[in-house]
């Protein structure tokens, strides 16, 4: 399969992706909105980018755990706990 169409179907690259966006707006509304809205840009992007973080690392571990338990493929993996 192309590589491309891999990292286009992946949750974790359009998660990353959206965590990126995300800041940028939130960075460029920092510079177009005043000096006082400084700390309330800042806490969004402190507030938002664990739940990412945290998302993308529980996807994962899905993942690898779709793909091997000792070396063998797993065709219906068990669901992991929320992360929380």
């Amino acid at each position: 399969m192309n590589p491309w169409q891999l990292l286009f179907q992946s949750r974790k690259f359009w998660l990353l992706l959206l965590d990126a966006v995300v800041s940028t707006v939130v960075m460029i509304l920092n510079i177009v909105l005043s000096p006082a809205h400084l700390e309330i840009a800042l806490a969004l992007i402190a507030i938002y980018q664990p739940i990412f973080v945290a998302i993308i690392t529980a996807i994962a571990k899905e993942d690898a755990a779709t793909k091997s338990i000792n070396g063998t493929v797993i065709k219906n993996p068990p669901k992991l706990p929320p992360v929380g």
